[in-house]
Formats: structure tokens, C-alpha cells, sequence
């Protein structure tokens, strides 16, 4: 499990116990993205990634690997787990160490897994007697539970962003407080600090080599957060992501929330989606106005209004490139300002009949 935490600038930084080498090792993230990454992963995907880790398991078991060869197999998911999203690497680690330990301590291995879990009653009549069954069980816990933490994340952060209703008039840490004071009891809790250098020290370093690395490298000293729980870390990610004062906003094109870096008012993530090629951020804006075009009144009325002007433009004795221009700009403003609520519909598609009719070709 992660053994602490702290915040610097608008990154996490972490301090965990790395699983092979049992060392402590250091990893960085900007605040609220690995959070709000776990909440948007599909279904589908965590579903195939951890049958997969299970038919891992199963082949090893298989072939009678022993404990350090097993390990190894498993060290490539394990990273690349951690290169995609730390949250999805916790749960891919609490089912590399529960199938590992459970083959000879499996009470340890449950009570392992314990602090992963939001509700840990599914851990009850587990199979201890077969590591297969056993890892076949933890499997299915696992996945279990990172949706229900998914359902669970994503009715808050609907409140805390301010989708919903709920808590409109509040500040979104007050709406955060308030979840907690209505039972949402994972965003709640004391946190353990302390001072320490911010720096990945091990674990059989002496004073002497502290000292000499913090006057050498200039090493900074923070406020140390312990985190023994995966719902820690969550409380902690997001409570300090709403502290600094990011937005948590829904991304106008895949839905999934996002916080914006350097500009406030982006609407689009810069996720992929499954079946797309490019970033939402590179294509959501064509592809929302695509869909606009083919289902909104005011663009139908628009781009309608459009043809019809630019086959007059085209035709002989038609409207000149000039004329046209000017009708052009004009109904672009008329546009987003139907858009934006300034006019209606209808004054709108009265307007675009109007200069239709005034620079209908057969009156010039």
C-alpha cells in the first residue's frame, strides 16, 4: 500500500513500498488526474485487464512456478499499470500480492486486501483451501469494487462540480463536507503528518547520510501525509484537487470529468476514447458541432440558409463574393447571438427569409 503522501504546487507526490525490491520509491502526478482518470475507465477494459492478470495467475500455477518467478511474470502489468493510472495500479497490486500471499497465508492476504476495499463483506466464505478458487474469488472482489467506487465517485462529483443541483448556493469544499455529514463516510477520516525531507530516502539510510543529501541537493521538507488506505488516498487527492482551487468540470465531448490545465474555460479532456484516434480536446469541438448541425433548430435553419445563399452566389447573375460575405457575417452573428439566447428562433429564421428574399437574384 502507499505508505504517505504530500502535495507541491498542484502535483501529489507519493512515497510507496515498491513490490520486488522493497524499496521506496517516488512518483509524481498532477493533483485531481489520476482520480478523475479512474473515475472515466471503462467497464470493459478493467473487466478484460483483470481476467487476464487471473489467467496469468492460472498458467503460472500451472506450470509450478514458485513465488519469485510468478512475481516476475507479473512485474510488466504491474508497471505498465502504474504508466496508465495509479489507482488502476493499486488494485492491480492488491491482486498480485493477495494471489501471491493467499498460496500460503491466505488470512493475511484478506486482510491485505481489506484496506483496498470500500466494503470488504465480500470477502466473507472466500475459498482458502485452492489458491486457484482463491484468486478466481479475489478477482471478482476486486473488480467489484472499482465500480462501485466509480458509481460512488461519480454521483459526488456531480455534486461537488456543481452538475447537480444539490448544494448549489455552497463553495464545492462545503458541498464536499456536506456529503460527509449525509454519510459519505470515505471522504471522511483524521490524517497522521509529519515533517520530512522531500526526497526518496531507504529505508537503512543513517542520520548522517540524511543530513548530507538535504545540505547537498537542497532537498525541501513538506508535510508528510500517512496513507494506509486506498480511501484515504481518494479523500486526500480530492480534498487538496478543490483546496487548490481546480475545476472539476465534464468533458463537452466524452462526458468524463477532467480538471483544465492553464485555461479555466477548456471543454474538452484530453483522454481518448475507445473507438476514436485522437484526444477529445483535438476533435471534440468538430464533432459537437457536427452533431449540432444535424439535430439543432438553429443550425438547420443556418446551414440551410447557407446552401441556399451560396447556389445564388454560384449561379450565373447570382450574388456577388461581396454581397455574399456581408449576408455570410452577418448570419454568423444572427447565429450565436440565437445561440446565445439574445434572439429567438423564430426571430431568427425571420431574419435569414428577410435577406433571402432581398437577395433573392431574380429581384436584383
Amino acid at each position: 500500500m502507499i505508505d504517505s503522501a504530500f502535495i507541491k504546487g498542484n502535483e501529489i507526490n507519493l512515497r510507496f513500498e515498491w513490490v520486488s525490491s522493497g524499496k521506496i520509491e517516488k512518483v509524481e502526478y498532477e493533483l485531481g488526474t489520476p482520480l478523475l482518470d479512474f473515475v472515466w475507465m471503462q467497464e470493459d477494459m478493467t473487466d478484460e485487464l483483470f481476467d487476464y492478470l487471473e489467467k496469468v495467475y492460472l498458467m503460472c500455477r500451472a506450470g509450478h512456478e514458485d513465488f519469485d518467478s510468478t512475481l516476475q511474470t507479473f512485474m510488466p502489468y504491474l508497471k505498465a499499470a502504474l504508466e496508465k493510472n495509479l489507482y488502476l495500479y493499486l488494485y492491480v497490486n492488491a491482486f498480485v500480492s493477495s494471489v501471491l500471499k493467499g498460496a500460503v497465508k491466505p488470512q493475511k492476504a484478506i486482510e491485505d486486501v481489506r484496506k483496498y476495499l470500500l466494503d470488504d463483506s465480500e470477502l466473507i466464505g472466500i475459498d482458502t483451501n485452492s489458491p486457484e478458487a482463491f484468486a478466481i474469488a479475489m478477482r471478482m472482489v476486486l473488480v467489484n469494487d472499482i465500480k462501485r467506487r466509480q458509481k460512488l465517485l461519480i454521483e459526488d462529483l456531480d455534486v461537488i462540480s456543481g452538475e447537480s443541483k444539490e448544494y448549489a448556493d455552497c463553495t464545492p469544499l462545503q458541498r464536499m463536507y456536506l456529503l460527509i455529514l449525509s454519510g459519505k463516510n470515505y471522504l471522511s477520516g483524521e490524517f497522521t503528518t509529519t515533517l520530512y525531507p522531500d526526497y526518496a530516502f531507504d529505508k537503512n539510510v543513517d542520520e548522517t547520510e540524511i543530513k548530507s543529501a538535504i545540505v547537498k541537493n537542497k532537498v525541501d521538507v513538506v508535510e508528510m501525509v500517512n496513507i494506509d488506505t486506498l480511501s484515504d488516498l481518494i479523500r486526500f487527492e480530492l480534498f487538496n484537487t478543490i483546496k487548490n482551487k481546480l475545476t472539476i468540470k465534464r468533458c463537452g465531448y466524452c462526458g468524463g470529468y477532467f480538471t483544465p490545465r492553464g485555461r479555466t474555460d477548456m471543454e474538452y479532456c484530453n483522454r481518448i476514447i475507445p473507438g476514436e484516434k485522437k484526444r477529445c480536446n483535438e476533435i471534440g469541438a468538430f464533432r459537437k458541432r457536427a452533431t449540432l448541425v444535424k439535430t439543432d433548430p438553429i443550425y438547420i435553419a443556418y446551414i440551410s440558409a447557407v446552401k441556399r445563399m451560396s447556389k445564388r452566389k454560384n449561379a450565373t447573375s447570382g450574388l456577388s463574393e461581396k454581397k455574399y460575405q456581408d449576408w455570410a457575417w452577418q448570419a454568423v452573428d444572427k447565429r450565436d447571438k440565437c445561440i446565445d439566447g439574445e434572439i429567438s428562433l423564430e426571430e431568427f429564421k425571420n431574419w435569414l427569409d428577410e435577406t433571402s428574399r432581398m437577395n433573392n437574384k431574380r429581384k436584383q
